[in-house]
């Protein structure tokens, strides 16, 4: 994944948490509208960030800069 897009899913990623969580998939589909892909990450990490909250505490966004990190590696 390119720098640029990573930025720039790190920073939806955190103006989404700014959100009240009902409010964030009206204002992700709006502000995405026009890259599904890109919504779909930031999603994934919202969706991580709240299963981690519950199980391993651990920060979304570190665990999928891993993941992408590995894949780059690979």
């Amino acid at each position: 994944m390119e720098r640029n897009r990573w930025r720039q899913i790190e920073e939806l990623y955190h103006a989404a948490l700014e959100r009240a969580p009902d409010e964030r998939a009206a204002w992700l589909a709006e502000t995405c509208a026009d890259d599904s892909d890109l919504r779909r990450e930031v999603e994934e990490l919202l969706r991580y960030d709240g299963a981690a909250e519950s199980f391993i505490e651990e920060n979304a966004l570190a665990a999928k800069a891993r993941r992408e990190l590995s894949r780059m590696v690979a």
